[in-house]
């Protein structure tokens, strides 16, 4: 069966922003910001065919129209003090932020219109912060000590339900950083910080959001914070003369709580309703990145790796809850050329395998590999060429291959610039993209726009 959607989707930003900065004496200034934004964002999402939905009451809905509608107003003023005593630094900062989230769905039974599934809620944070922090600075080492306090007030009113609440905290968010040179190219640092996120507004709303054809999304109210643990520690080697450089580090999080999903899944549909739970989950990760400059290749060889190892928790179809263990190994090796002649060439290959798992295991692996070659006309104006090769899943034969091509012109003194632009030149008609889980792998395949020529002209003041 054929499925269609549109997605209709609109942005506007008016933000305004205003700094004053003030010389105290030499060794300290004070810093004031104001900063004031508007935003709004209305969705429509249509569908074709219908989605059929078994409600609670055990009659078919057809649903075919999800609008959105937010709102968010952004309110922040702030003070900051910033000095030195004697070689150490230290910053003060004083301040109050305000945020208003507005949100209105409608998800219309095509059938009934009197069966449908509405959300109006605003959200409110208002939050008083005094942030404090001290480095002390010593012949190889510094060590940093920072306390921020915050009191929080937070009120949700759900218009949709006729219900309010609310919830205020006073929050002590203590940080530590340690730093050791052992010599001029070797350093070690070790970080820890206590945070405690407030609740977003992503997971305040209470009746079923329709996202694609069976996706059905819906939450339980909860105005906890998030908290967290974060440690992480890493080790740098940086050899400025033979431009070399490593860094190998380890992150750990520890979560005292979490959202969690509560997944109904059967041929048709899914609905997914969120849920927060005292339930302490890891987080681990390990990376290295590094570069070297290959002399006799004239060339710059950057290596960046890293692997996660998570923990999560659901239940399924009314099931007891589920252990997940989440793995993710992303490698990136890229090689650039600095040739001293017109043309140059640089490649990006990456490799992304995740793995979910449970009592089973699901798993997908992906490579992709983009070339570039840079060829220069002269000043700056330059004729660039890229070719990428996409194989989005191991286990079956499907490849993608794109050739994009520009020319861009920039005449002496002229305040503008000219590109003559040709995309997917190939004309790749489809491109398919596969996202899995603990249960489930889904491909969502997606139209292209064939092979065009785009003139585009820039114009600098």
């Amino acid at each position: 069966m054929s499925q269609q959607s549109n997605l209709i989707s609109k942005t506007k930003l008016i933000q305004n922003k205003v700094n004053l900065t003030y010389r105290i004496n030499e060794k300290s200034a004070l810093e004031s910001i104001l900063t004031h934004s508007l935003s709004e964002a209305p969705q429509e999402l249509n569908l074709s065919p219908n989605t059929l939905f078994n409600n609670e009451g055990n009659n078919i809905l057809e649903f075919n129209n999800q609008t959105s509608r937010f709102k968010k107003q952004y309110f922040l003023f702030k003070t900051d003090v910033i000095g030195l005593h004697k070689k150490n630094q230290y910053k003060i900062e004083i301040g109050y932020n305000y945020i208003s989230n507005q949100y209105n769905s409608l998800l219309k039974n095509s059938v009934n219109q009197n069966e449908t599934y509405v959300n109006n809620t605003e959200y409110r944070i208002g939050s008083y912060f005094i942030n404090s922090g001290y480095n002390f600075k010593f012949e190889k080492s510094n060590i940093g000590l920072g306390l921020k306090l915050n009191y929080n007030n937070l009120a949700l009113q759900n218009f949709s339900d006729n219900d309010f609440s609310s919830k205020s905290s006073i929050l002590a968010l203590p940080y530590l950083k340690l730093k050791y040179n052992l010599s001029k190219m070797i350093g070690f640092s070790l970080n820890y910080n206590y945070n405690e996120k407030i609740p977003s507004e992503n997971n305040l709303f209470t009746n079923i959001v329709q996202t694609n054809f069976r996706n059905f999304l819906d939450n339980k109210i909860a105005l906890d914070n998030l908290t967290s643990h974060n440690f992480n520690m890493d080790f740098k080697y940086y050899d400025f003369y033979n431009r070399t450089s490593i860094n190998l580090g380890i992150q750990y999080i520890h979560n005292k709580n979490g959202y969690f999903f509560n997944n109904i899944i059967n041929e048709d549909i899914s609905i997914t309703t969120s849920f927060l739970k005292n339930e302490g989950l890891n987080n681990y990760n390990i990376f290295l990145n590094s570069e070297t400059f290959v002399l006799f290749l004239n060339s710059t060889l950057q290596f960046n790796s890293s692997y996660t190892i998570s923990e999560d928790l659901n239940t399924l179809n009314g099931s007891d809850f589920r252990n997940i263990t989440i793995n993710d190994l992303q490698l990136e090796f890229v090689a650039r050329t600095g040739f001293k002649m017109p043309v140059n060439f640089e490649n990006t290959f990456m490799y992304n395998n995740s793995t979910f798992k449970t009592e089973l295991k699901n798993s997908n692996s992906s490579i992709s590999n983009q070339f570039k070659s840079i060829i220069k006309i002269k000043n700056d104006s330059n004729i660039k060429v890229l070719y990428t090769h996409i194989k989005p899943n191991f286990q079956n034969k499907v490849n993608y291959n794109f050739i994009e091509a520009e020319l861009f012109l920039k005449p002496k003194n002229s305040n503008f610039s000219y590109s003559i632009l040709a995309k997917n030149l190939l004309n790749e008609k489809q491109f398919e993209v596969i996202n899995i889980n603990d249960f489930s792998t889904s491909r969502s395949y997606y139209n292209l726009i064939e092979r065009y020529i785009m003139l585009q002209v820039s114009f600098y003041l």
